[in-house]
Formats: structure tokens, C-alpha cells, sequence
């Protein structure tokens, strides 16, 4: 896969556009995937937070794709995920009313520089060029080691009693709609894949469903997880906004 790298006018390389985009719909719908996954964990294994649950979420994701994938490709996918916040930042314009940053997630710009801290925190020697081409600010570059030593103590004790329960069969696809191949792709072959690297004592379904919105979500009420259609589109012009 090619690399999707930000620069300060937020512009992608120069190997085939529609190659990146699709790569960009690929690993931004993982990244958002493995989020909603820690909503998912944090409900299931009734984790203790000391902190709004929407950080959280995105800690988990990247400890988890740090965990499986290989360096170069869990860096191309972080990139994704931290453009993917420039992006809505973007469209959603200047916040100008003090209330917006009330929002749960907080603000894009805050969740674009805490995804790069996190992540650059776990190798700060081997990812500091990729660091400074996503403009971290040294003052908050200096904390990220510890801040990942944290997510690690916290995210990275889970995922290792997890692991032990590894080929339990505890994802699996539920409803599937049409409207949404790439995402249909994508989630079918990553829970197949995610089986064979960690378990749950429950069952958790994870369906594809034309929701009216481009969103995914878990729903703590029926315990299941949903990758809205309307997602795919959604991801695909964020990626056309960067451009």
C-alpha cells in the first residue's frame, strides 16, 4: 500500500490518485472501525475510565493497530486517521461558537495532534521524521513517550489478556446492505483476520447498515457494532477535500 503523507498544506505524494484513495477509504475505515471497537471493549469488559470515553476510543485504536499491523503499514494508517480528523476539520469550517468544543470527541484539530502523539510516542527514535512531517509541536512532542507509556499500561494490559483468547470466533458479520462494497471488503476480511489475534467471552457482530447518516457506532443496547453505508462515500470526499 502507498504511504499517505501529510504536509503543511495537507497534500498527499505523487503515486496514482485513485490508488491513494482508495487506500485512504481503506485505512480510515479501519482506524474508525478499531475506535468504535474500543467503545465496544470499554463496555464489554466494564473498563474503569478516569476520562471522557471518545479519547479513549481513540487511544484504542491506535494501540490496536499499532498491535497488528506491521510499523509501515500501522504508520501509513495513523496518517490516514490523523488526515481523516484534519479533513472534517476542514469541512466543518473555523469553530466560532464557544459551545462546539463541548462536542464529546473534541475538537479535530485536538484529536488530529493527541493520534499523532500517541502513536510517534511508542518509537520516538524511528518516527521522528514522520512526526515532524505531521507538525507536532515539540513542546507536546517531548510528553508523547509517557503518554504512550500510559495507553500502554491501560489499552495495552487489555489487549493482552485478549489475545489469550485468540481463535474464539468472537467477531463475526452480521447484516449486510448494499451500497457499500469497499466497507463490505474490508470489515468481512479484517474480522476474519482479527479472530485469529484476539477474542471476547462474547459474541460481537459487526453489520453494515444504511443508517441515513455517514457514521459508525457501537450500540451499547444491543451489543453490536454498525459501519454505516453512507460512511464510504463520506471517507472518499474527505479524501477529494485534502486535495
Amino acid at each position: 500500500m502507498k504511504s499517505i503523507l501529510m504536509t503543511a498544506a495537507l497534500l498527499f505524494g505523487t503515486a496514482a490518485m485513485a490508488d491513494e484513495r482508495d487506500t485512504f477509504i481503506e485505512h480510515t475505515l479501519l482506524t474508525v472501525f478499531y475506535h468504535e471497537l474500543g467503545h465496544a471493549l470499554i463496555d464489554l469488559e466494564q473498563l474503569p475510565l478516569y476520562g471522557p470515553n471518545e479519547p479513549s476510543a481513540d487511544i484504542a485504536s491506535v494501540m490496536i493497530v499499532e498491535r497488528l499491523y506491521p510499523p509501515e503499514t500501522s504508520m501509513q494508517m495513523i496518517t490516514a486517521a490523523a488526515d481523516l480528523f484534519a479533513a472534517e476539520g476542514i469541512d466543518r469550517g473555523e469553530i466560532e461558537d464557544f459551545a462546539d468544543y463541548a462536542d464529546t470527541h473534541g475538537s479535530d484539530q485536538g484529536r488530529f495532534f493527541n493520534t499523532v502523539c500517541i502513536y510517534y510516542g511508542g518509537d520516538t527514535e524511528a518516527r521522528q521524521e514522520w512526526a515532524d512531517m505531521m507538525e507536532l509541536p515539540e513542546g507536546r512532542a517531548e510528553r508523547c513517550a509517557d503518554e504512550y507509556d500510559v495507553a500502554t499500561k491501560s489499552w495495552g494490559t487489555l489487549l493482552d489478556r485478549l489475545s489469550e483468547k485468540a481463535n474464539s470466533g468472537s467477531f463475526v458479520i452480521g447484516t449486510i446492505e448494499d451500497g457499500a462494497p469497499v466497507t463490505e471488503a474490508v470489515i468481512t476480511a479484517e474480522l476474519e483476520a482479527l479472530n485469529q489475534d484476539m477474542g471476547l467471552d462474547v459474541t460481537l457482530p459487526v453489520s453494515i447498515e444504511t443508517c441515513g447518516e455517514a457514521n459508525a457506532y457501537y450500540d451499547s443496547d444491543s451489543k453490536s457494532m454498525v459501519m454505516c453505508v453512507e460512511f464510504e462515500e463520506f471517507l472518499g470526499n474527505m479524501y477529494d477535500l485534502l486535495q
